[in-house]
C-alpha cells in the first residue's frame, strides 16, 4: 500500500472510530445507562457533571474527525490550516496515549478491554497520519 493510501486508510479508520466515540458520548450525556465504559466505570448513569465532561468528549472527538480528515488531505483545505491541524493531531496523539494508560488501569473491564484497545488503535491511527504524505 502507497503511502497516500495508508495515510487515507488510517485517516478512516480513525474518523470512523471518532464518531462512534462521539455517539458514545452523546448518548450517555443523555442518559443512557452505559456508564460503567466510562469516567472509571463507577455507576451506569453519569452524575450532572460527568455528562458535562461526556459533551465536552463529543466536542473533542468531532474536533478529531476534522484533523485526521484534514492531516490526510481528504478535506481540502489550505496549507496553514492543514499545518492547524497537524498540530492538532500530535495534540490527540498525547491525550489518546495518556487516555490508554488510564483506562489500561481502570477497575472497569470495559474500559480495560475496550477503551484502551481502542485508543491504541487511535493512537497509531494518529501517528500514521500525521507522519504521512498528506502533510507537507
Amino acid at each position: 500500500m502507497a503511502g497516500s493510501e495508508r495515510n487515507r486508510a488510517a485517516a478512516s479508520m480513525a474518523a470512523v472510530v471518532f464518531a462512534g466515540l462521539f455517539i458514545f458520548q452523546i448518548l450517555l450525556a443523555a442518559g443512557v445507562p452505559w456508564g460503567r465504559a466510562a469516567f472509571g466505570g463507577a455507576s451506569d448513569i453519569l452524575t450532572p457533571g460527568l455528562r458535562i465532561a461526556s459533551v465536552i468528549s463529543a466536542l473533542l472527538f468531532l474536533g478529531a474527525i476534522w484533523a485526521v480528515l484534514t492531516s490526510a488531505a481528504v478535506i481540502t483545505v489550505g496549507q496553514g490550516v492543514r499545518r492547524i491541524a497537524r498540530w492538532a493531531m500530535w495534540g490527540y496523539v498525547v491525550l489518546f496515549s495518556l487516555s490508554a494508560l488510564l483506562n489500561f488501569a481502570s477497575s472497569s473491564p470495559w474500559e480495560r478491554f475496550g477503551m484502551a484497545p481502542l485508543a491504541v488503535l487511535l493512537v497509531v491511527c494518529c501517528v500514521l497520519v500525521t507522519r504521512g504524505p498528506g502533510i507537507e
